[in-house]
């Protein structure tokens, strides 16, 4: 073990089901095509010890526009974990880097430390870590809400949701749209059946926010759609001014949201 943390310029963190490990996600300052995943031991938080890393390298090729991306240092990345149902895949974490009006993915399995190499997400460009939230769970199912600008084929500046399962993940384009996002916040749920019952908040770059009840269904039902809004109502900013360095934290049953000045 060691106790040196790594620093990157655009890196994610994802919690495990211990809540003593999380995950630190990055690719380092180099002409390499490095992603790194460390596993962090933050049982003492003064004294956090990095307990293992692993690396993926994604050379480029004649058809790596098909399957390798070259990580970048400089763009950024989300991170999900799954907790799902499943032993053998507890804890999978699923990784996106936000490209040049594109989305790469790839998927860490901890139970043996393998980085597949990354694709590249059809008709989805992710805008912002800001606009990317983890809304909730339903059994096996974990369900993202994110800002896509892919105008190909659907509404563009709308959101997608990005349900993600021990075997697959599936899109639903153009679910919602709401001008000029600029933080989304989740109140996150868990449970062992569908539907699910959350709550959606946008924030905008005018000061202003909405809070959209939500019903979660652990798979899209024919002819329907895999999550609902009920009636939004406005969000009491109490001259609160969010910057767009803002970003929230879950725990526990609240949220938080953390501004830099």
């Amino acid at each position: 073990m060691t106790s040196m943390i790594p620093s990157y310029s655009n890196p994610c963190l994802a919690s495990t089901k211990d809540r003593s490990i999380v995950y630190l996600v990055g690719s380092p300052n180099t002409t390499s095509s490095t992603l790194n995943v460390h596993i962090i031991n933050i049982a003492n938080i003064n004294a956090p010890v990095v307990a293992k890393s692993f690396s993926s390298v994604a050379s480029e090729s004649a058809s790596w526009e098909n399957y390798a991306a070259p990580w970048k240092h400089d763009a950024p990345k989300m991170c999900t974990t799954f907790f799902g149902t499943f032993p053998a895949f507890y804890d999978t974490l699923f990784i996106n880097q936000i490209g040049v009006n594109t989305t790469w993915s790839t998927v860490f399995h901890p139970i043996n430390g393998t980085i597949p190499r990354p694709t590249k997400l059809n008709d989805t460009a992710f805008v912002s870590k800001q606009a990317y939230s983890f809304v909730g769970q339903t059994g096996d199912t974990v369900s993202i809400l994110a800002l896509n600008n892919r105008t190909e084929t659907q509404q563009p500046w709308s959101f997608v949701q990005w349900r993600l399962s021990a075997s697959s993940t599936q899109t639903d384009f153009s679910i919602l749209s709401i001008p000029d996002p600029l933080l989304t916040v989740p109140v996150f749920t868990s449970g062992s059946s569908a539907p699910e019952k959350s709550y959606f908040i946008v924030f905008d770059k005018l000061g202003g926010g909405v809070m959209l009840p939500t019903i979660i269904n652990d798979v899209k039902p024919a002819g329907g759609a895999g999550i609902f809004f009920l009636n939004p109502w406005s969000v009491n900013m109490d001259d609160i001014t969010l910057t767009a360095d803002a970003v929230y934290a879950n725990m526990g049953s609240g949220v938080y949201i953390l501004v830099k000045k």
